[in-house]
């Protein structure tokens, strides 16, 4: 007899709209009394599901087809919904996934405490992201699995055990920048910088971005100031316990882009290959009811000078009463696994970004992540070999004609007039007309 299974959305009020493999009806479930196992969110990366019952049972109709390529691929079968060790949620799901392939090669790996978890909080840990609200014509560039090959590129390195505390007199050299995190002012109001560069609100910056900062010092009139304020300002890890990402993440990369390569538009494989990272270094939460913390008697607040931080709290309702519940975080076991990633991914992800920056750095309008938008068309060639141009691609959806708002806000017209021309209207004859338009 197969297992049950379940798929859910969450709704505005906080409940969960949940469809059960035995009954195929969809029933309401709160927190406190949702099925915890075999329960899966409804994935969207793709944008084409809505928190409605129509479209979650669109989803199941898809799901079902998705799960059976897994299982059935001959690379390596994965049994999403139907396997001896149930996978107790999505997220649950790319661990135990990642786990087949490469559990051995993190296993070794130390926890990660308080201190060194301030350190990697403090940091920048985003994308490169830029815009120049504008009208214009556009030709986007973005690189396919992005975060993916990343993840297991020789040159990203990441530590497997915590580093030390330091009180630096000066910073090192350029040639030899000690891998961790500094505390350093960095100040620059030349715009290309922008381009190449992410700030951050607590002027703490990983190597490779203090790097960045240095190589670009003379060319952007950049000021770079280590802090002394009688606190520590870097927190290093030693050369022995840095790993390469090819070692950890590379038998995993190559399996799930072998199964991609024969299912492209498989959702629960994009899902797996570009949301590892983020599942790998997501914080352990736990969930209480306010009554349970009560009772509990735990000592929970906002910072980790607490035993548990305060991660978020929601209401929901139930037979017409109010209830509270909170996300909690222990404050000396923050980490889902004690892989040390996301600070040491970003930064290495953004400088990749900033070389293709600087293929034309004087017509780019757009930064977003793994893309980047120019005013006019670029060519890659063997040439542009530390731009890995062979996985650049030109992008459609944000190349044309376009309105320009913000890094996610754009209007594309040529997308727009393609949809009107009917194959008959060039759309060509439509361009200036819409720039006086626009203009106007």
């Amino acid at each position: 007899m197969k297992s049950e299974y379940y798929v859910y959305y969450k709704t505005k009020s906080n409940t969960f709209r949940t469809w059960s493999s035995i009954t195929e009806e969809i029933s309401t479930y709160t927190h406190d009394n949702r099925p915890k196992s075999q329960c899966f969110e409804m994935i969207n990366i793709t944008k084409e599901y809505e928190a409605t019952d129509t479209s979650l049972l669109e989803y199941i109709v898809n799901f079902k087809i998705w799960t059976n390529e897994l299982k059935i691929n001959k690379i390596y079968p994965i049994n999403w919904i139907d396997n001896k060790y149930p996978y107790i949620n999505n997220h649950v799901a790319i661990k135990m996934i990642f786990n087949q392939f490469s559990k051995s090669s993190i296993k070794h790996h130390k926890p990660i405490h308080k201190i060194e978890a301030r350190w990697m909080k403090n940091t920048y840990n985003g994308a490169l992201l830029y815009c120049e609200p504008q009208l214009c014509e556009s030709f986007s560039y973005d690189y396919s699995s992005f975060y993916p090959k990343n993840l297991s590129s020789k040159q990203l390195l990441i530590p497997n055990a915590e580093g030390k505390e330091y009180i630096l007199s000066e910073l090192p050299n350029i040639t030899k920048i000690p891998t961790g995190f500094y505390r350093v002012n960095i100040s620059c109001t030349h715009k290309d910088f922008k381009k190449l560069f992410s700030f951050s609100h607590n002027n703490t910056y990983l190597d490779k971005s203090l790097y960045q900062a240095m190589k670009y010092k003379t060319k952007y009139d950049i000021k770079i100031e280590l802090i002394h304020d009688g606190e520590p300002n870097a927190y290093l890890y030693n050369d022995e316990v840095l790993e390469t990402g090819d070692k950890i993440f590379g038998k995993w990369y190559k399996i799930i882009k072998d199964i991609r390569d024969i299912y492209p538009k498989n959702v629960l494989l994009k899902f797996l290959s570009s949301s590892l990272g983020g599942q790998l270094s997501r914080r352990l939460k736990i969930m209480k009811t306010y009554d349970e913390i009560i009772k509990e008697d735990l000592d929970i607040g906002m910072s980790d000078d607490n035993k548990y931080i305060i991660h978020n709290k929601h209401m929901y309702i139930r037979d017409g009463k109010e209830y509270e519940y909170y996300e909690l975080i222990e404050s000396d076991n923050q980490f889902f696994t004690n892989i040390r990633l996301t600070p040491f991914l970003t930064a290495y992800s953004r400088n990749k970004t900033s070389r293709l920056v600087m293929k034309d750095i004087n017509s780019v309008i757009r930064i977003n992540t793994d893309s980047v938008t120019f005013s006019k068309p670029q060519t890659f060639t063997k040439l542009d070999n530390q731009l890995d141009y062979n996985s650049l691609k030109f992008e459609d959806k944000s190349s044309g004609l376009i309105m320009w708002r913000n890094v996610n806000g754009y209007t594309n017209f040529e997308y727009q007039l393609k949809q009107l021309q009917k194959g008959s209207l060039l759309i060509d004859n439509h361009r200036d007309s819409l720039k006086v338009l626009m203009s106007s």
